[in-house]
């Protein structure tokens, strides 16, 4: 069982990196229980140990060892990306997409003009950017576009209820592996585009019915079950994208031609006490996938090995009110913790051991 090592009051946004930053509810950022700055409207980016934040239309840079702080008077509206060594992506206020050097703290290079704010990844010296409905490869070496790949050649989409058809758009980038990138879609389709061309060689829409394994909760379309709306996760030592939603576990094996699999895990859920519904996961650690059910209360492992789930944790006692219905908000993990953020906000930290023996 793992035990509740500290218990946070008044936490409205919490990071971990390496070190564990908080905003409270009055929006001051505090590190080691201490407030360090006040009023902090947006998120905190952490980067070794130099914390990022807007403020007042500036970038403030704190250095978490000596407290000095660096201002960058630019009406920066700041979106900081700390993926690539020294260098991160910022925003301006007329919405022009810039790299910005961590070390000199000033503009590099123009990127883009008038970015419409959608996902960004970095791989390396590479960074997939999405932009008006395209997939756009910009190379940091030769400062320029490789490809884009422009969404429209998929068609459009709609649900079975629905008369009207939609645009497909990115809903996650989910990661590059061997030599693909691969994203998943608003039409619950995840597509693999070769990085070398920015060509499609993979779409992804549904598991056939014959491919499920085991038991879930949820019935069968006409042409099986599809990739429900959850987050994927690249699983980089396997080779595999995984995803759960309720009682259904997705496995897909990017070692070569995809191979789908989907296993139903309805009878787990239900030896373990775990409420299929309301499911969350957050993120893996060796063959563990850490998950929460936020109405319930509680978090577990999964080996995702196994397909077992080897701990559940007991219901976090939060603080509840006639008015008011706690549920659990965020979950993060670190090597040897896991913290809990409830929608009172109390941030739970708990000290790991034994979640994989269950």
């Amino acid at each position: 069982m793992l035990k509740v090592k500290q218990v946070i009051e008044n936490v409205r946004y919490f990071s971990i990196g390496k070190y564990l930053i908080y905003k409270d509810k009055q929006k001051n950022v505090c590190y080691n229980n201490n407030q360090i700055y006040k009023k902090v409207n947006d998120d905190l980016t952490q980067y070794g140990d130099n914390l990022f934040f807007n403020y007042e239309n500036d970038l403030k840079i704190i250095n978490l060892i000596d407290n000095t702080i660096n201002t960058i008077q630019d009406k920066v509206i700041i979106n900081v990306l700390p993926k690539y060594i020294e260098k991160s992506i910022l925003i301006d206020e007329n919405n022009n997409l810039y790299l910005f050097d961590k070390i000199t703290f000033n503009k590099t290079e123009l990127l883009f003009r008038d970015y419409d704010w959608g996902y960004i990844y970095i791989h390396g010296n590479i960074f997939f950017i999405d932009i008006k409905k395209r997939i756009i490869l910009y190379s940091l070496k030769k400062s320029s576009t490789i490809w884009y790949f422009d969404l429209s050649i998929l068609g459009m989409w709609q649900l079975d209820y629905e008369t009207q058809k939609r645009a497909i758009e990115v809903k996650q980038f989910i990661g590059v592996y061997n030599g693909m990138f691969w994203v998943y879609l608003n039409s619950n389709e995840i597509i693999g585009i070769d990085i070398e061309k920015g060509k499609l060689c993979y779409r992804i829409s549904t598991i056939k019915q014959k491919k499920l394994k085991g038991e879930t909760k949820f019935s069968a379309e006409k042409k099986g079950y599809q990739l429900y709306g959850c987050r994927y996760i690249l699983d980089e030592n396997r080779g595999k994208i995984i995803g759960l939603f309720g009682d259904l576990f997705y496995e897909i094996d990017i070692n070569g031609k995809p191979k789908v699999i989907a296993y139903g895990l309805k009878n787990e859920f239900e030896k373990k006490g775990v409420v299929w519904s309301d499911i969350e996961i957050s993120e893996i650690h060796g063959n563990l996938l850490y998950f929460f059910n936020y109405n319930q209360l509680i978090f577990a492992v999964l080996n995702v090995e196994t397909k077992q789930i080897t701990y559940v944790s007991e219901k976090i006692e939060v603080s509840e009110s006639s008015d008011v219905f706690t549920q659990l908000k965020d979950l993060q993990v670190s090597e040897d913790k896991v913290y809990v953020l409830d929608s009172a906000g109390t941030l739970w930290i708990f000290e790991k051991g034994g979640c994989g023996n269950g």
